[in-house]
């Protein structure tokens, strides 16, 4: 597909100008069309993890992610996507997702869905297995102690040299 072997997130937002532009929800039977066989690789977590992960992580400024992804869709008027106010809104947005993928493939049966538990210590092995990558690759990124370390490096940059 345009020449790459492998497609990510790929969202993009300007709420406002009201727009949403997010292939990998609204698109599937386009990259379908252009890419009939392809691999679709779902990273998946426990839901109740995922939404506290959601609640606790913070950038450099302080903004709490949820609400960042509340204000972030409210004005997307080609998509209804996500009300980020609750929990459950959140679980429901995840649930649906992961429904709406597997129905995808399902309708669509060269595609190849690939569900890996981020979580499972063995999510390594298994992408090693399918992929033929060396498991040493996979490790868990964007941890809340990944992000101090990140943030701290920011601000170290931004500091006035002494």
């Amino acid at each position: 597909m345009w020449g790459y072997e492998v497609w990510g997130q790929m969202d993009l937002t300007v709420p406002d100008r009201g727009q949403c532009h997010m292939p990998q929800i609204q698109y599937l039977q386009e990259i379908h069309d252009e890419a009939p066989t392809a691999t679709f690789i779902m990273n998946k977590r426990n839901v109740t993890n995922w939404i506290n992960s959601m609640r606790n992580w913070k950038s450099i400024k302080n903004w709490n992610l949820r609400k960042a992804l509340s204000e972030r869709f409210v004005g997307c008027r080609n998509v209804t996507l996500l009300n980020a106010s609750d929990d459950q809104s959140l679980e429901k947005y995840f649930v649906d997702h992961v429904q709406r993928v597997r129905d995808f493939v399902d309708r669509n049966p060269t595609h190849t869905l690939v569900e890996v538990d981020i979580e499972d210590p063995n999510a390594g092995c298994m992408v090693s297995e399918l992929f033929g990558i060396d498991s040493k690759c996979w490790k868990q990124k964007n941890t809340s102690e990944d992000k101090k370390i990140r943030d701290t490096r920011i601000r170290e940059k931004k500091s006035p040299d002494q």
